[in-house]
């Protein structure tokens, strides 16, 4: 019983040479496994597992929970814990990019071309100081942003749907590239899963959009 990690769906180099072996293992077996004890430790305590065995319902929901020891831990542990799960299930090296794909279409419509759209992503990693996140996402009235969070924050706080999501903590990228963000940008691309975007995409958004955007 419990929230959990996903298994990771390839093997420690399966992203070389773009995202190197070293750092998938650590960003796996140490700080994502980290996340997933440190919310364990506090929600088994209680009885919130029961009314939300689902971690993505857990953060929808938290803020409806009665306790601010207990939000801080799901906001803290329970945000890493998804995000990571999000991260590490987004990724495949193989080339996934289609122009059929209705996510890419969208995209195209939304900023006119894919490399509009990745020059927009692109500043948002640039204008992120700090640990945290960027995210490709769909709103309530399925319009499309770009949006970065802090820390372990993320879309479904928000009421949004997560499409793609870089993960900006030193830890995700420092041991390959140091401070050059935007090559670790560069290479993400090369290793997003666009049908996994697409189906994302294509979920319907269910919670009530919020005004409360980074």
């Amino acid at each position: 019983m419990g929230y959990k990690r996903i298994k990771l769906p390839y093997s420690y180099d399966a992203l070389e040479p773009h995202l190197d072996k070293k750092t998938i293992e650590l960003h796996y077996e140490k700080h994502h496994k980290s996340y997933e004890e440190n919310l364990n430790n506090v929600i088994l305590k209680t009885n919130i597992y029961e009314s939300f065995p689902n971690i993505i319902d857990l953060l929808k929901n938290y803020q409806k929970i009665d306790n601010d020891e207990i939000k801080v831990a799901i906001r803290e542990f329970g945000g890493g814990l998804a995000n990571h799960n999000f991260y590490f299930e987004s990724l495949k090296n193989e080339e996934t990019f289609d122009e059929n794909l209705e996510v890419v279409k969208a995209i195209e419509a939304y900023w006119d071309s894919m490399e509009e759209f990745k020059k927009e992503f692109e500043k948002q990693v640039k204008n992120l100081f700090g640990s945290g996140w960027v995210w490709f996402v769909k709103r309530k009235n399925n319009s499309l942003k770009i949006i970065k969070t802090f820390n372990q924050d993320n879309p479904w706080f928000l009421g949004f749907t997560p499409i793609i999501g870089i993960d900006l903590w030193e830890h995700s990228y420092y041991l390959k590239y140091q401070n050059k963000k935007i090559d670790y940008l560069n290479d993400f691309w090369k290793v997003v899963d666009w049908e996994f975007a697409n189906k994302q995409f294509l979920l319907e958004t269910n919670v009530e959009d919020s005004e409360d955007e980074s």
